[in-house]
């Protein structure tokens, strides 16, 4: 990985670095760079820098998906999959609710009212005792996909979800970005192996948030469910805590758990 800094004021310390770095994506490469911040740095607060990441690899693996012959149907506006369970880790946990504290009171009271309604029709119908964490770490794979498909039989809609379209679209999980598909967007309403094709992606920088998380004292899964982020918040945990280091540091330890460094 080389990097180049870039100097805030003539003399000074840099406050920033702008790091460039090419990452094996199968048989091919992405070339991405990052401004990072050279100052000690949460995994939390690096997120946005992961976020660049992540679209940089999105966008060579769409840009070879398209030379395939093939269309990417997922796009802002669309909400047919935004009624699957989505795992979201803890560090996006924190800083989503970091955010949501930065809303007025009235956005705040509506996002409450719909993530209540979520979790009432889920204990409605029973399937929010499915949901526990403590019950999902013992989950095998297989167990997790005939649950994840009846989430979506549930017809429970993300809370962010508003007119069928993403509210929070520029800072949703990276799950939600990671998630491609070539199939017509009709059948994610309805996911089955046969009707829906997912995108592979050769690296998910969500699964490694997710195996930081579970190195954090008393977590089992390294994330939540989307649908439990308001009832989380109000533990008000900072895992992010529990990762820091220099921004240069702390982004190419993660890289190389991710195996791209």
């Amino acid at each position: 990985m080389n990097a180049s800094t870039e100097m805030s004021d003539a003399g000074s310390q840099p406050d920033e670095v702008h790091v460039e770095f090419t990452l094996a994506l199968g048989e091919g490469k992405v070339h991405a760079e990052a401004i990072v911040p050279t100052a000690k740095v949460t995994l939390t607060q690096l997120l946005p820098v992961l976020q660049g990441l992540s679209s940089s690899i999105i966008g060579a693996v769409v840009g070879q998906v398209e030379e395939e012959g093939h269309a990417i149907s997922c796009k802002a506006g669309c909400g047919a999959c935004c009624r699957q369970l989505v795992p979201i880790s803890l560090f996006e946990a924190e800083a989503m609710a970091e955010w949501i504290r930065s809303l007025s009171q009235e956005q705040q009271v509506g996002l409450q009212q719909r993530f209540d309604h979520a979790l009432r029709t889920f204990a409605s119908t029973g399937f929010l005792e499915q949901l526990d964490p403590a019950k999902l770490k013992d989950l095998s794979l297989e167990e997790r996909k005939v649950m994840g498909q009846e989430y979506v039989r549930q017809g429970v809609a993300c809370p962010f979800l508003q007119d069928e379209s993403c509210s929070i679209h520029p800072n949703r999980p990276l799950i939600c970005r990671e998630y491609l598909v070539t199939s017509p967007a009709e059948c994610c309403s309805h996911p089955t192996p046969e009707t829906v094709k997912i995108v592979p992606m050769p690296v998910t920088l969500s699964s490694a948030l997710y195996r930081a998380g579970r190195m954090l004292p008393g977590e089992v899964n390294g994330w939540i469910p989307l649908v439990f982020l308001m009832a989380w918040m109000k533990m008000g945990a900072r895992p992010g805590d529990s990762f820091e280091a220099g921004g240069p540091k702390l982004l190419a330890a993660f890289l190389e758990q991710c195996g791209t460094a």
